[in-house]
């Protein structure tokens, strides 16, 4: 009987002992389940259905500038707003300041004679129609004609725009002063070519452009009694025969055998200088008491012309000058230059500014050859309407009008067909020139263009790193564009892209469709409710510096196929802008493009080929990324964010890493069938080994086909909800914890183990087979590329990061192996035997 009982405690414990064991094992199979459950491969983005029209507006498509320019060589038809199409989108400056003479406007005074007996000749301006002279000092102001009508028709916006002169005039300083003083009396284009940066000292050195007008800081505060012109293209030098002979015949195409001339614009609306205009926007002259003008006089002696030594001329001798109520301060050293007295307002209209015309058609030449320095092009000619302003010759309005008519102007060369050899000449010349240069610095013709090395060699009014910063850039510009003044129409209007306008994105955006062009100038235009603006049939609308960044919104798909082969922005382009819209983007060939942005489009991006950088934490916007094929470079300070699921089917994902943080973060699912991924540590230095969590998800499934880091031995565990890389120097071991008796002694294991070794856990001295290790580590050494083809083998690592379920997830240190269920449960056997055994002997 007591055998009996002794027989049945002894199963009592041995089944204890099983069912302990099984608690364990079912706990540890349970967690391994629920763990392991395979979620399906995400299907690639969609993004929207919808599409975008950017049709021009029916005005635009009525009487088109591209379609119509021609008109402007008309000695007849250029001189109105209805025959002249460069006049016509201007005609909104009507509905802020007016003339106010309906004969002029409809163009009678063509055919019917006027005070002098005979018809108009706008050249000479409307005073000798209206009046029949020019201007005469004996005649009472009150009593003449001309401007007896005229009309300030948006008081709010023309206030806002004499304030701007008045404010600018006042507090500029010397330095600005200098720089307006030589964009007054410079030839434009010699202006312009500063706009070329580090290329501007090799286009100097081949073309040899000269300027004779050189000033002091000092000088600007002296009235100078003298006025230079230099108007024979200085900035072109000799040009002909030159290295750079067919880009620079784009820019003599655009500026003198186009029709250009601001003139007919300047006669038609006839408005004043902001040097006549008070603080209410009105025109008062000063007369004695018999009202009669009282003019001032600038100089002595009789008028002399003399000859530069650069070309154009100097005019010295007795200047005189009419009087006005104003508080715009013209710079003193070019109250000299202003419009004489005798010539009167006018053949003195200010809008729009001719000098901001010249600067912006000699840009748009330069930029279309070397769309390298596109915005930096277009910002120089920003400045140079600005400094119209600084000078005291120039409103806000005054500039905005030249910008706009000289981009449809642009607009209307660049679409006739036989300009196009031109065209195609232009850029192809300045690849080679510019791009040979670059190539010999081991640069691309981009990043050469962006690279200051030197000072300017040459006379300039700005130093080599004027235009160098591109947010810079593109803020000014944008503000230019409008100057802040009222928005005194309708806002929320839908943008409007004009007609041809695309053609100036041509060699900025080679890699895109017209279609697109046209997309992207109108997901980057200004919001509508400008006066004069909102009136250009979107000439006025459209910032093509923003425009040069990319798109502003996805409002339908976008597919972007970029040739590497066939250089510069085909190879590498940026986009800067912060992208929204409810669109996707898909990349596709072999070029790589660049996203900076703080993006918010919610279509997701899908990467068939080439290279799509991200530089900033929301780059991909706020959907899924799929690659199929290519190269995803992580190249972020921050970590990534990625709002919807990753998924790699095949290409490779580059990181380059310059921290021990985080460089992805997925909110949803990682899902990783295939692909390589590569980590760039050239900018961050680890001295033997540290672990780094890659990427953190939701949910991590598969795992990368490769895995290399350069002149690193990297592992990578593939948790449930991360990826951690255990990266290590090659030729140092792993950390070793410190000697607790002598800190400075590391303590040695007792057996070492080589990293290298299949280790068999029941025996570290027997090998094992590779092939029995299913754990998730992929391990790569870089040494040798041709062992991401073999099994992957066991190492120290391994051994280390072991504790984790099929998929990742790590287990109970209490239940790690079935090793030690078993010794746990014979352990307990061993004790129950031996207290009944004590039991016994006591008994």
């Amino acid at each position: 009987m007591t055998g009996m009982k002794f027989i049945k405690k002894i199963s009592i414990l041995v089944l204890l002992a099983v069912l302990t064991m099984n608690s364990f094992e079912l706990s540890v199979l349970a967690a391994s389940q629920d763990s392991g459950q395979e979620h399906s491969k995400p299907s690639k983005p969609q993004g929207t259905t919808g599409e975008i029209n950017t049709n021009p507006s029916e005005a635009e498509q009525l009487f088109s500038a591209v379609d119509n320019g021609e008109n402007a060589n008309d000695s007849h038809l250029k001189n109105i707003a209805a025959t002249n199409p460069f006049i016509s989108i201007l005609d909104g400056f009507d509905q802020v300041w007016s003339l106010n003479q309906p004969d002029w406007r409809d163009g009678t005074a063509l055919t019917v004679p006027g005070a002098n007996g005979k018809v108009a000749k706008y050249g000479d301006g409307p005073t000798v129609y209206f009046d029949g002279y020019k201007n005469d000092k004996t005649k009472v102001v009150a009593d003449k004609k001309t401007y007896a009508n005229e009309e300030i028709r948006d008081s709010k916006t023309w206030r806002a725009n004499i304030k701007y002169v008045e404010d600018i005039t006042k507090n500029r300083t010397d330095e600005e002063a200098l720089a307006a003083y030589y964009d007054d009396q410079r030839d434009k284009i010699y202006s312009m070519m500063e706009a070329y940066g580090p290329l501007a000292n090799t286009y100097v050195d081949i073309v040899k452009p000269i300027t004779s007008v050189v000033r002091s800081k000092e000088d600007m505060n002296v009235v100078l009694e003298e006025a230079t012109v230099e108007d024979q293209s200085q900035g072109m030098g000799k040009w002909e025969g030159t290295k750079l002979s067919d880009a620079l015949d784009l820019v003599h195409l655009i500026r003198f055998r186009n029709p250009s001339s601001s003139n007919p614009s300047k006669y038609f609306f006839s408005s004043p200088r902001p040097y006549r205009i008070n603080s209410d926007g009105e025109v008062k002259e000063v007369v004695d008491e018999n009202g009669l003008p009282v003019w001032a006089t600038i100089g002595s002696g009789e008028s002399k012309v003399e000859e530069l030594p650069s070309g154009g001329k100097k005019e010295t001798g007795e200047r005189h000058y009419q009087q006005y109520e104003t508080n715009v301060k013209v710079i003193p050293a070019l109250e000299y230059v202003k419009r004489k007295a005798e010539d009167g307002r006018g053949k003195d209209g200010a809008f729009p500014s001719g000098h901001t015309s010249a600067a912006y058609l000699s840009t748009f030449g330069f930029a279309y050859a070397t769309p390298e320095r596109f915005a930096e092009f277009l910002t120089r000619a920003a400045q140079m309407g600005e400094n119209r302003i600084v000078s005291g010759m120039h409103s806000p309005l005054d500039v905005i009008g030249a910008r706009i008519q000289s981009t449809a102007m642009t607009a209307y060369a660049y679409n006739l067909t036989e300009n196009q050899e031109v065209l195609d000449k232009a850029y192809k010349n300045a690849g080679e020139v510019f791009g040979e240069l670059a190539a010999s610095k081991g640069m691309s013709l981009y990043e050469y263009a962006h690279t200051v090395t030197e000072d300017y060699t040459f006379e300039s009014a700005y130093d080599e790193q004027k235009w160098e910063d591109h947010e810079v850039n593109k803020a000014f510009y944008r503000e230019k564009l409008t100057y802040g003044l009222p928005q005194t129409g309708i806002k929320g209007l839908d943008p409007v892209v004009p007609k041809g306008a695309e053609v100036l994105l041509e060699t900025r955006q080679p890699y895109l469709t017209d279609k697109q062009r046209r997309e992207v100038l109108y997901t980057t235009e200004i919001e509508s409710g400008y006066p004069v603006i909102d009136e250009s049939n979107g000439w006025g609308r459209i910032d093509l510096v923003t425009a040069s960044d990319g798109y502003g919104a996805f409002l339908s798909n976008v597919t972007v196929n970029m040739d590497a082969s066939k250089g510069r922005f085909n190879a590498h382009d940026w986009w800067r802008n912060d992208i929204t819209g409810s669109g996707m983007l898909t990349k596709q060939g072999t070029g790589t493009l660049t996203l900076t942005g703080s993006n918010s489009y919610s279509g997701g991006t899908l990467l068939q080929g080439g290279t799509l950088e991200a530089t900033s934490a929301t780059a991909f916007g706020e959907d899924d990324l799929y690659v199929e094929n290519g190269t995803v470079l992580v190249n972020v300070e921050e970590p990534l964010n990625l709002n919807g699921n990753l998924t790699m089917e095949a290409g490779s994902l580059d990181i380059a890493m310059d921290n021990d943080q985080t460089q992805l973060s997925v909110d949803g699912l990682v899902y990783l069938d295939g692909g390589d991924l590569n980590l760039d540590l050239s900018n961050y230095e680890i001295d033997k080994a540290t672990d780094i969590t890659l990427m953190t998800a939701d949910k991590v499934e598969g795992k990368f086909d490769n895995v290399t880091a350069d002149d690193y031995e990297v592992s990578v565990t593939y948790n449930n909800n991360s990826v951690v890389a255990h990266i290590k120097a090659i030729g140092t071991s792993d950390p070793v914890s410190p000697n607790p008796e002598d800190p400075e002694s590391p303590v040695k294991p007792e057996n070492p183990v080589d990293p290298e070794s299949p280790i068999d856990p029941e025996d570290p001295e027997k090998p094992v087979n590779p092939e029995d290790s299913e754990d998730r580590e992929s391990s790569v050494d870089p040494k040798d590329p041709e062992d991401s083809e073999a099994p992957k083998k066991q190492t120290s690592v391994d051994l280390m990061q072991q504790s984790v379920t099929d998929d990742g997830q790590k287990l109970p240190e209490t239940a790690t192996t079935h090793y030690q269920y078993l010794l746990a449960g014979f352990l307990l056997f061993l004790s129950g035997m031996f207290f009944l055994f004590i039991r016994k002997r006591i008994a």
